[in-house]
This record gives structure tokens, sequence and C-alpha cells, in this order.
């Protein structure tokens, strides 16, 4: 992009430039740009055309992905998250969580569009610590193709004022989609079915090392939770339930 301070009356107002702002996929960093380029705008007097150009483009987009709704595949498994990469589907209610983004409608009916995260993130794990009793979460997030993985305090994915924080980790998470992001990562946690125990200085213990994160496909059947909870008694105690 050219630096602002070499744009002029024309080049702000010109659809490459635009473009190439709107072709951001980090949601904040566009933000960024507009009020930048807006600002610039504004020195060259022609802030009115540059905010009738910005809109235009935000319609155009708007209509893109209404379009890219109605044509999305039917290939996409229902309730369950879709992303590529190295981890399971895992059930997410009503949303429809792709390599697109996350997203649900108003009441789960309806055209209205509610946006939870612009790219795949979930929840793999739950940790907890065993003097303490507080919990941690492990999420897997994907940007720019890249696959990441970071642990963090429960109550910072509980809370939509608490979420955003997220953001300065590589999350694009704003105050707008915040109490979304909290009730999507919600719903697909409460699916989950594994929890790796962890003790005071962080390394587990042999207590814990035989249970496994269960496969979601398995629905978390009460027969193999027990049987996996038999199996660490058996292991550490030397008895049979």
């Amino acid at each position: 992009m050219v630096p602002l301070n070499e744009l002029t009356a024309e080049t702000i107002l010109s659809q490459k430039l635009i473009a190439e702002v709107f072709d951001q996929e980090d949601e904040l960093y566009r933000a960024e740009l507009l009020a930048s380029l807006g600002l610039r705008a504004a020195k060259l007097k022609v802030k009115t055309e540059f905010r009738e150009m910005v809109a235009t483009f935000r319609r155009v987009e708007k209509e893109m992905k209404k379009q890219e709704k109605k044509n999305r595949p039917p290939t996409l498994v229902e309730n369950w998250t879709n992303f590529t990469g190295p981890y399971d589907n895992m059930l997410c209610k009503g949303w429809i969580a792709s390599d697109n983004g996350i997203t649900t409608t108003s009441n789960g009916v309806g055209t209205a569009e509610l946006l939870a995260c612009y790219h795949p993130i979930l929840p793999i794990e739950r940790l907890k610590n065993l003097e303490t009793e507080k919990e941690k979460i492990k999420l897997a997030y994907k940007r720019n193709g890249i696959w990441s993985e970071l642990v963090v305090p429960k109550n910072m994915i509980t809370s939509a004022n608490k979420i955003v924080a997220l953001s300065d980790l590589g999350i694009s998470v704003t105050s707008e989609n915040a109490k979304y992001l909290v009730r999507y990562l919600a719903d697909v946690e409460n699916a989950m079915c594994s929890i790796l125990v962890q003790n005071l200085d962080g390394l587990e213990t042999d207590l814990f090392l035989t249970i496994r994160k269960l496969s979601l496909m398995e629905i978390c059947s009460l027969s193999t939770c027990l049987t996996v909870l038999r199996s660490v008694v058996d292991g550490v105690f030397g008895q049979i339930i």
C-alpha cells in the first residue's frame, strides 16, 4: 500500500486502494487502516467522497457474504465444527463453524447473521488445578492458514469484557462480537467430556496420565467414561471396581 503521506485526493478514492483495505482478513487492522485513511481524506478535503466509497464497498461485501451463505455447499455437517486441520469436529449446537468463520442467526431463524469470530477457534482441553480447583482452557485457533494453541484462565472466556483481551494474543475479537464468541466457546466446551487434570506445579500426576481425550464421535457415552475411570483406579491402586 502507498504510504499515507503520498496519497492524493485522486488515489485515496481509487477502487484499487479501498479494495486492498477490504481484502485484509484482520478486522482490527482493517479498522485502523480505514481510520488513518479517513484522516488523510479529511486533510485532502475529500472526506465525504471517501466515506461514500467505503459505504459502497461495505454494501457490496455484505451482499457477497449473503450470497456466499445462500450458496454454501451442503457438505457442512450441521451442529458440528467443520474446520480443516488436525482437530476433530466438535458439537457446536446451532453455530455454523467453518474455515470462513463462525456465525449463527438470531434465535436460530431469520436472516440476521451473528458473528462470533472471523476465523476458526475452539476449546480443545480443559485443565484443572488439583489444589486450587481452578480451571484453565486450551484454545486452538487458525489465522492465515496456521493453527496455534494457547492456554488461558477459564474466566477469560466466560466474560465478554475479559475475552477481548485475547485480541492481544492474535484472536480476532472486539467489543462487538465478544458476547457471541463467549456463547460459542461455552457451547463447544460443554459438549466436551475430557478433563486433563494438572497438579500445582503443572505436571500431570500418574493418577491422571491414563485419562485420554475422548473422541467426540463417541458422544461421551457413560459406559466409555466408566471404563476409563476403572482403568485408572486399577492401574494406580491395583484394585478392581
